[in-house]
């Protein structure tokens, strides 16, 4: 992105479909509005450095939209993770038997394609079991194969007690905040793994956003 004086922005993308589901990426910025009018958004594709395509928009003459307030959950998310345990049951998958590493609610904007909702997935045997459950309660089931890879030492709520320990020796209250991602993921660098539970809580548009490490380690990646 760029104005009359050079270059504001700049956001190097790499999408590769293999890894997506959707062929699409969003990227957000903030603008003061007295430069709007004067900046102007370059988009340039290339499958390799020697064919390229360049798009140019004027932000100026793009509508603004205003976007509606995105809806909270209407389940915390233990409740949703009890639903979907009960719907495992009634699909005859004994979720007991598996490990839970993901929790997470989606609150989608009402007019995306996407309803609210609260993703839950867990790994059992050699597959991942997710399971989508509504702001009305009703569940929906998909399954996919899964490789072997390295599973938390601590189960999602003992991660998420010990994120709220952490917090709390950092003056930071998150009582009044919703839970809505407890997820665990695995950084790789350099063929080195350093898995962790990713933890956010959400309050409007704050967010308290804890890492808590395999050795017990803790960080504190947003708060605010």
């Amino acid at each position: 992105m760029s104005d009359a004086n050079g270059t504001l922005l700049q956001a190097p993308l790499a999408i590769r479909t293999r890894w997506n589901k959707e062929n699409e990426i969003r990227v957000q910025f903030l603008i003061k509005k007295e430069l709007i009018n004067q900046a102007m958004l370059t988009i340039r594709c290339s499958g390799s450095p020697q064919e390229e395509n360049s798009y140019a928009i004027r932000l100026g003459d793009v509508p603004v939209l205003s976007l509606l307030e995105k809806s909270p959950p209407k389940k915390s998310l233990t409740e949703a993770v009890a639903i979907a345990e009960e719907f495992l049951r009634s699909q005859k998958i004994d979720a007991s038997k598996g490990v839970l590493v993901w929790v997470e609610f989606r609150n989608y904007l009402r007019n995306e394609r996407e309803d609210p909702r609260w993703d839950i997935a867990w790994l059992l045997r050699d597959e991942r079991v997710d399971v989508w459950i509504s702001q009305d309660g009703s569940a929906k089931l998909t399954r996919v194969r899964s490789s072997p890879r390295t599973l938390p030492n601590k189960s999602l709520m003992e991660a998420v007690t010990t994120a709220e320990e952490f917090l709390r020796t950092q003056k930071i209250d998150v009582s009044k905040h919703g839970l809505l991602k407890a997820e665990f993921k695995i950084y790789i660098l350099n063929e080195r793994e350093t898995p962790f539970w990713e933890i956010a809580w959400g309050l409007g548009d704050q967010r308290v956003v804890v890492s808590v490490f395999q050795d017990g380690s803790i960080k504190l990646i947003q708060g605010r």
